[in-house]
């Protein structure tokens, strides 16, 4: 079980560690791809810049979502490596022949 308990934490901070470090390019990407949809005129209306923000927010939103999946992990590994205990050998009796 202390097995799993591990493997659960360090998958969970490799899973946090990847969202962290994506979110910056994928928030880049997206801007990039939000700024072609935006259509050549010389003035915009107050709800078209409110549509291309929020829809621009919401997206990068979506994909930041996912990093609380990978806390979820971490801290299900970290209950299950404090609930299994270490075994304390030195206080352990020997088996009796």
């Amino acid at each position: 079980m202390r097995k799993f308990g591990y493997i659960l934490l360090v998958f969970g901070f490799v899973w946090i560690t990847f969202v962290s470090l994506e979110a910056v390019p994928v928030a880049r990407a997206l801007s990039v791809s939000h700024s072609h949809k935006v259509s050549e005129q010389q003035s915009y209306t107050r709800h078209d810049v409110e549509l291309a923000f929020t829809e621009a927010a919401v997206t990068v939103a979506h994909f930041a979502m996912w990093g609380f999946f990978g806390g979820l992990l971490t801290l299900t590994g970290g209950i299950i490596l404090a609930k299994s205990g270490k075994k304390d050998f030195a206080t352990s009796k020997p088996p009796v022949p």
